[in-house]
């Protein structure tokens, strides 16, 4: 009995463990977006800029 607690307790944490690291991923992703979407904004006002110039 007392092993079968200790395996779910074991797959408990491995569950957690990835949870934690798609979490992790998904912030990542996100402030990639973020970033990209900002290199954008800036490329498009420098075209704006070119163009009224």
């Amino acid at each position: 009995m007392n092993l079968m607690n200790n395996d779910e307790s074991t797959q408990f944490t491995i569950v957690k463990s990835t949870s934690d690291q798609t979490m992790q991923l998904f912030k990542d992703y996100k402030l990639i977006l973020h970033e990209a979407i900002e290199a954008l904004r800036i490329v498009k006002e420098q075209e704006n800029i070119d163009i009224a110039v």
